[in-house]
């Protein structure tokens, strides 16, 4: 049991990086589009194009936020849980690393502009 209770924290600390991890790649995209708007606009110009470019970044972080959220209400149920529910846990905690992991890939960065 405390080794099944031990291998739960992992996969919930694996979750954790996961979203740490998915939060850099946010940020990183920020900056891109930042870049790609200081160069090809005018920086007094119209900010509204400038959140709609962004928009997706704060969706992907926010639904990664939640899934990691799901996965700490549920930890604390653990203290007398069954092995069947550790089990589950565990498998559960996989399933939403998976899910960070692959919210990345629905980031879109700047398009190239052609002069």
């Amino acid at each position: 049991m405390a080794t099944l209770k031990m291998k739960a924290q992992e996969k919930r600390m694996r979750a954790e990086r996961s979203f740490v991890t998915l939060q850099s790649a946010c940020q990183e995209m920020r900056r891109q589009w930042s870049v790609h708007h200081n160069r090809h606009y005018p920086i007094l110009g119209n900010q509204d194009f400038r959140r709609k470019d962004t928009l997706h970044i704060a969706h992907v972080e926010t639904e990664g936020r939640a899934l990691l959220r799901g996965l700490e209400l549920n930890m604390s149920e653990m203290g007398a849980s069954s092995m069947a529910a550790l089990d589950e846990y565990i498998q559960r905690a996989d399933e939403t690393t998976l899910q960070i992991e692959q919210l990345a890939l629905r980031l879109s960065p700047p398009k190239p502009i052609s002069a």
